[in-house]
């Protein structure tokens, strides 16, 4: 599932974040991707962990046995616009994990 998924291999550093952004996390990873339909946005500056983090939400979504697909933002764009082999993959996800 993992390779399916396209996840970055970037791994999460979990000793620099701050306890804001800790709570925002466990709340994300409650979250059960299978049954609720969630949208989530990760935004910031450039080099601040934004992929690493969407790799970690999505590697815990597919332990959990969601179906997941990490795209770019601009893969997510063309996949809507063409319609192509990413977005017929993207309606049989339970999450799509964007990164941009």
């Amino acid at each position: 599932m993992l390779l399916r998924a396209k996840l970055p291999k970037n791994g999460f550093d979990y000793s620099g974040i701050t306890p804001g952004l800790e709570w925002q996390l466990e709340q994300i990873m409650q979250i059960d991707l299978r049954n609720e339909q969630q949208n989530i946005m990760i935004v910031g500056e450039c080099l601040t962990g934004k992929t690493a983090l969407a790799a970690e939400i999505g590697r815990s979504a597919v332990e959990k046995q969601a179906k997941v697909l990490y795209l770019t933002t601009e893969d997510f764009l063309i996949a809507v616009n063409r319609q192509n082999t990413n977005w017929k993959r993207m309606l049989k996800c339970d999450e799509e994990v964007l990164s941009g």
